[in-house]
């Protein structure tokens, strides 16, 4: 009976390790140059990056992401902007850039300044890729601009209904062909996706010189 139990034991404490470190999920992360910017019109270059929890444990290190898609919300409107014209998309290799993008981009993503609507790229011939597997993968890089005061955090949304995903060369580990929210084994971590604008006084002076100056504009024309 007492070696019964230790048995029963030694089972649970190995189920329950392999449970916490075996997870092989898909995570989506950001960086970035700056996290505060101190003038209206800085920019900082935003970085997204993927990574298979559990990846460093497969025998096939090149059942890699082939495509990806996701949508990015702020919470906070009208602190940043993203900046058309300086996505580079670098995963995964190499990438169709004939089908590669978004569909909207601030006020045209979801009614906010900052947001991006159905961000994607997918690989020119479907095959061997390590894009995501063992470490962390920057799969595209962008820029976004401060035009007002305050504090803004990304989070992924699906507004536009496609959900978030990545497809690998093959199937999942748990048979499907795709990560995805729908799934939900595709995770957005909270970390490196807060970004404050604190303008120095130089800065507010001008914008609310701007401001005036647009005021009496309008009062002209009227």
């Amino acid at each position: 009976m007492k070696h019964n139990a230790i048995f029963l034991l030694i089972s649970l404490l190995v189920l329950i390790t392999f449970t916490a470190t075996a997870s092989d999920e898909l995570i989506f992360r950001m960086s970035a140059d700056d996290y505060q910017l101190t003038s209206i019109g800085d920019t900082t270059t935003v970085y997204l990056e993927a990574y298979i929890d559990g990846s460093e444990s497969w025998a096939d290190k090149l059942n890699g992401i082939n495509l990806w898609q996701l949508d990015l919300e702020v919470d906070v409107d009208n602190v940043i902007e993203v900046v058309a014209g300086t996505f580079v998309y670098l995963e995964p290799y190499e990438v169709d850039l004939a089908n590669s993008g978004y569909l909207g981009i601030n006020t045209a993503a979801g009614g906010k300044t900052g947001n991006i609507h159905s961000l994607h790229a997918g690989i020119k011939d479907w095959g061997d890729s390590d894009a995501g597997i063992e470490f962390y993968t920057v799969f595209v890089q962008f820029d976004i601009r401060a035009i007002g005061e305050g504090t803004t955090e990304y989070s992924m949304d699906n507004f536009s209904g496609l959900g978030w995903k990545a497809s690998l060369r093959d199937d999942t580990p748990f048979g499907d062909p795709s990560y995805s929210d729908s799934l939900g084994n595709t995770l957005f971590t909270d970390e490196n996706n807060q970004f404050t604008v604190i303008p120095e006084p130089c800065s507010l002076l001008m914008l609310s010189l701007m401001s005036i100056t647009g005021l009496r504009i309008r009062r002209r024309k009227k």
